[in-house]
């Protein structure tokens, strides 16, 4: 699909044509469901974050102006939707315990996933710390493992520019980190 394609199924879209919409959630719902991954525990949860983020975008679709392309804006708001749930998950702490009560008990090395579920929850809140300009191109590098010239092709920003931005995002984000896991 061309970005001329895209344009067209979005006008469609925006126009009230539903079945169009498809054709759009079907390019992106990997994309999505990475970014999902991300701020979620586990993939049913990452699942659920991706539909919300979906749901979204269709009904704010009549904001989209073109200015950015609709993968970038897609993006944010998939980040906006991981976002929202750590911070809803903070307001419930208990959450934690309770996953961590369900573990089997014949989990090899207890210490082991407790420091990665520690890592990865840090992480989260770093990328949900980390702007828009450098964290879209992180999760698309390492989330999707898609090349510079595809996300240059996303994103319609140079290959060079996006390796600009993911070198600071891991700087970025290796600061946090450090400072948090200290």
């Amino acid at each position: 699909m061309t970005g001329a394609d895209e344009y067209r199924i979005i006008r469609q879209v925006q126009n009230g044509d539903q079945e169009a919409y498809r054709l759009l959630v079907d390019r992106y719902k990997r994309m999505v469901f990475q970014v999902a991954l991300q701020f979620a525990p586990d993939a049913d949860t990452a699942q659920d974050l991706a539909q919300e983020a979906f749901l979204r975008a269709y009904e704010h679709i009549g904001r989209f102006r073109f200015a950015s392309s609709f993968a970038t804006w897609l993006y944010q708001i998939a980040l906006n939707v991981g976002r929202d749930y750590v911070r809803r998950r903070r307001l419930h702490r208990s959450e934690p315990l309770e996953r961590a009560e369900s573990v089997p008990a014949e989990t090899p090395d207890p210490t082991r996933e407790l420091e990665r579920a520690e890592f990865r929850m840090a992480l989260q809140r770093a990328l949900a710390r980390l702007p828009d300009t450098y964290a879209i191109p992180f999760l698309m590098r390492y989330g999707e493992e898609l090349s510079y010239e595809e996300m240059a092709l996303r994103l319609q920003v140079a290959p060079e520019v996006l390796k600009v931005r993911v070198f600071r995002a891991r700087q970025k984000l290796q600061r946090m980190l450090t400072r948090w896991m200290r």
